[in-house]
């Protein structure tokens, strides 16, 4: 469990790791301290829970906690972490529009 300094110094360590724009620090405390960053309510990074040295990335449509694409990989750099998630989804995107192709072509009556 982590106390509130230990977890303003570790998201601080995390914001300056990140690439690109957008991300927030989050922090909050339930039964010890936990952090996170953000982008938008879209996208989270969190450090792993045992060692706090790895990094997952959860991408969702912001609307209370229904992330989608998340495989819990963990990485050391969380921009390698993003880029996983990134790459799922659009793996899962592309996987879902050959579906619907599939069935559209099966529904279509001449």
């Amino acid at each position: 469990m982590l106390s509130e300094k230990d977890a303003k110094k570790k998201l601080s360590v995390l914001m300056e790791q990140l690439h690109g724009g957008g991300w927030e620090p989050h922090l909050w405390e339930n039964l010890g301290w936990h952090y996170c960053a953000k982008n938008g309510e879209t996208m989270r990074v969190y450090p792993g829970r045992v060692d706090y040295k790895a990094y997952t990335c959860f991408i969702g449509d912001g609307g209370g906690g229904n992330y989608n694409w998340t495989t819990k990989h963990y990485f050391p750099n969380p921009n390698d972490a993003v880029k996983h998630e990134i790459k799922q989804a659009k793996l899962y995107v592309e996987s879902l529009g050959k579906l619907l192709t599939d069935i559209d072509q099966r529904l279509v009556t001449p």
